[in-house]
């Protein structure tokens, strides 16, 4: 069963670099983990790595905060959730917009 499909909106708020140093490394890993687990399947950032963009397949909203609250910069994120549809795999499945007759 395919699950729900969310896009984050996020930017990074500025981290200490003895911070970054700390808890970079395992941002990282954790990232890989959640892209090798097919929940993150999509990650956009610019190339000053300050704004992300990310599409998550997860079963619920409370799935995806737990997710996000496990990255461990996660007290740096600003982030902003919008749950969406992948129109390519509903048009596949037949749904069409429902404001057209």
């Amino acid at each position: 069963m395919k699950g729900n499909n969310f896009v984050i909106e996020m930017g990074l708020k500025p981290v200490p670099p003895e911070v970054y140093q700390e808890l970079g490394k395992a941002e990282v890993d954790y990232t890989q983990l959640q892209m090798s687990a097919g929940k993150l399947t999509q990650l956009l950032v610019t190339p000053d790595h300050k704004r992300y963009w990310m599409a998550w397949e997860v079963a619920d909203e409370a799935e995806l905060r737990e997710r996000l609250e496990g990255f461990p910069l996660h007290a740096y994120f600003d982030y902003t959730v919008h749950s969406v549809i992948d129109m390519v795999e509903a048009s596949r499945a037949g749904m069409t917009d429902p404001a057209l007759d």
